[in-house]
Order: structure tokens, then C-alpha cells, then sequence
């Protein structure tokens, strides 16, 4: 039982940050939002209220202090620790997506590169840049591709895009 109430003093503390950064960005200037103190000061006094309410729970259900300061600590700790931990979970995540995603874009920008380019004249396909940012951008589902072209000294024309476009939908329907 011990540990399910430290581990709820993590919940607390999430929360606790999350509405200082309400709090913050509601007061004041507020940085990107407009004055909106109430609501600031409502959420502040919710979240102070919260954690006192927290902290006596756990006094009422194990009949001692002791639990009181690890709690506190916890609480603090987290509240510091959160938007580091989300930064590196999302860091992961998009190396992990890329990572997964790279054999199915080089296969890709290879069957472009073959199949793609010749019906595309006079313009240049970038294998290297397409891949590259077709891996920076890759959504969930895949339905992110991007394609560089270059026409050496002269300006694309709307005959040259509707050749890229026929060109994509040939290769697409193979």
C-alpha cells in the first residue's frame, strides 16, 4: 500500500506542474495568452488544495508522518523531472519511427529513382534530399513524401508539374 500511494505522489506532482505552467501563463502578460487571473489563481489554489488533500490522505491512512516528506519530495521531484522525461520519450519515439521507417523510404526513393525520373525530363530528382527530408517529416502513417525536383537555369512550368503529377500517378497505379 506504500508504494501505490508514493507512486500516486508522481500523479501529484504532474499535475502540480502542469498547473504552474497553467498558472504562469495566465497571469499577467501571459506570455501567450491574454490576463485571465481567475482562472490562473483558481487553478493555483486547486492544485495547492489538491496536495494538502493528498498529504493528509496519506496521514489519515497509515496514522503516521513518515510518509509525509518521501511524498513532498516525490511531488517536487517529478514536478521538475516531467518535461525533461517528455523531451526524451518524444526523442525516442521519433528515432525509433525513423529508424523503422528508413528501409521503406530508401525502397521508395529507389523505385522513384528508377521508374520516376525518366518520364520527369528535364528535371532532377534528388535522391539523397528527398530521402532525407521524406525521413525528418514521416508521419504514423506514412503518407508524408517528399520530393525534391530541380530544372537547371530556367523556371518550372505548369506543363513541367503536370508531368511530375502524371509521372507520380503512372508509378502509383503499377
Amino acid at each position: 500500500m506504500k508504494s501505490i500511494y508514493l507512486l500516486s505522489a508522481v500523479g501529484v506532482g504532474v499535475g502540480c506542474l502542469y498547473s504552474f505552467i497553467f498558472f504562469i501563463f495566465n497571469i499577467g502578460g501571459g506570455f501567450i495568452s491574454n490576463d485571465n487571473k481567475p482562472a490562473a489563481f483558481g487553478v493555483a489554489a486547486l492544485s495547492i488544495l489538491g496536495t494538502i488533500v493528498f498529504l493528509l490522505l496519506g496521514r489519515l491512512i497509515y496514522n503516521s508522518n513518515s510518509y509525509i516528506g518521501p511524498s513532498i519530495l516525490i511531488i517536487v521531484v517529478t514536478a521538475i523531472l516531467t518535461l525533461p522525461v517528455v523531451d526524451v520519450t518524444s526523442n525516442l519515439i521519433g528515432t525509433y519511427q525513423t529508424y523503422r521507417a528508413k528501409p521503406h523510404v530508401e525502397s521508395y526513393m529507389n523505385e522513384l529513382r528508377t521508374g520516376f525520373v525518366e518520364t520527369i525530363a528535364p528535371l532532377e530528382f534528388d535522391y539523397n534530399e528527398s530521402k532525407t527530408e521524406t525521413l525528418r517529416y514521416w508521419s504514423n502513417n506514412g503518407h508524408d513524401i517528399w520530393i525534391k525536383l530541380r530544372k537547371k537555369n530556367e523556371t518550372m512550368t505548369s506543363e513541367d508539374l503536370n508531368n511530375v503529377i502524371n509521372a507520380y500517378l503512372q508509378l502509383s497505379m503499377k
